[in-house]
């Protein structure tokens, strides 16, 4: 998953694609900010990423 997502972070771009992590779930498996492949935003908590799917936005999770 992190090699199509390295390959494709300008078509994520040109495509207006955001992509958000959950900075509790980084947390909980141990990831930090300089590991992560691509990201637009870190949320505080799940809320915000469920709030997000509630809406139909389609997220990129690890």
């Amino acid at each position: 998953m992190s090699e199509i997502v390295k390959k494709n972070a300008d078509s994520l771009k040109k495509n207006s694609v955001k992509v958000f992590t959950c900075e509790m779930a980084m947390k909980n498996y141990n990831v930090n900010k300089d590991s992560l492949v691509y990201v637009d935003e870190i949320s505080r908590g799940a809320d915000v990423i469920v709030k997000m799917a509630n809406k139909g936005y389609e997220i990129l999770t690890f």
